[in-house]
């Protein structure tokens, strides 16, 4: 799957791209009004300071602080015991003004970026934390990703434009082009022989082909329990039907994010329409 740039790869790169996102939402709230912090966003049921709450809670509970305790009502936008988790730290914090959960961020980086540049942690390194031990390198690149989104919410929201010559949304396209075999075969259930080829343009570009193959229970690990898989191929040497689906590095990852519908996500299709909606529609990768 060519891109361009190429997401980083090491630790020190990872760690990089969370420090530049995450300082980013500091500067953003810095420079918000109360008027600012109560703006809606593109995350369902998220004021401005909700999603500065939000990362400030997650990093809190990361950092060893015990997560503070709340009752959290029944919200229409809660649909998972996760999603609940995820809305206590907000919901907690919506007594306090906007500011002080900016200033409670600003002062929580510093000892964050410090704790994963321990020279000891390498990217196998397992990580304890409140969503159980990860891989260093996989938590650090799950936070850039997070962190990353809600920076473009709240981008969105204050009418900025969004960050997309960042690692971060370097790595967001990665995850969502890496995702693709699994939405293309099983969730947009697009036909065994047909090939997916899904384009990025702007300023982080991707080619991504997924070619959609039956599976049986003698074959590869995807297909064993005989259903279709998808099989990445080669964008260049692709062969039979072809769906064809480019879109701007905004659409895809503002897509990508769940954070706009199909009728303000624009594509370009070449090949079967039906299929590209199915696909884009499917190209979710956050809870």
């Amino acid at each position: 799957m060519p891109q361009h740039p190429v997401p980083p790869s090491d630790l020190a790169g990872l760690i990089a791209a969370f420090a530049q996102t995450a300082q980013a939402v500091v500067d953003l709230g810095r420079g918000c009004t109360e008027g600012d912090f109560a703006r809606h966003t593109e995350c369902p049921g998220w004021s401005v300071q909700d999603q500065v709450s939000h990362v400030a809670a997650l990093e809190s509970v990361f950092a060893g602080e015990p997560p503070l305790r709340v009752e959290v009502p029944d919200l229409p936008h809660l649909h998972s015991d996760m999603a609940r988790f995820m809305e206590s730290g907000v919901h907690a914090r919506r007594g306090r003004s906007g500011a002080d959960v900016v200033e409670e961020l600003a002062g929580l980086l510093p000892r964050r970026v410090a704790a994963l540049s321990d020279p000891a942690l390498t990217l196998d390194s397992n990580i304890e934390s409140a969503i159980g031990p990860r891989p260093a390198g996989a938590f650090v690149g799950l936070r850039v990703i997070d962190v990353w989104c809600h920076e473009q919410d709240i981008r969105a929201a204050l009418g900025l434009p969004l960050a997309l010559d960042t690692p971060g949304a370097v790595l967001f396209t990665s995850r969502v082009l890496g995702a693709l075999p699994m939405i293309v075969a099983r969730e947009a259930a697009v036909p065994v022989g047909q090939t997916v080829l899904v384009e990025v343009t702007g300023p982080v570009q991707g080619t991504a082909a997924v070619r959609v193959e039956q599976g049986t229970v003698e074959g590869s690990v995807e297909g064993s329990d005989g259903r279709p898989h998808g099989v990445v191929v080669a964008p260049d040497a692709v062969s039979g039907p072809l769906t064809r689906i480019t879109r701007s590095t905004e659409a895809f990852t503002r897509r990508g994010a769940g954070r706009r519908d199909l009728a303000n996500t624009p594509y370009a299709v070449s090949g079967d329409p039906a299929i590209a909606a199915a696909v884009v529609e499917h190209l979710v990768i956050t809870p």
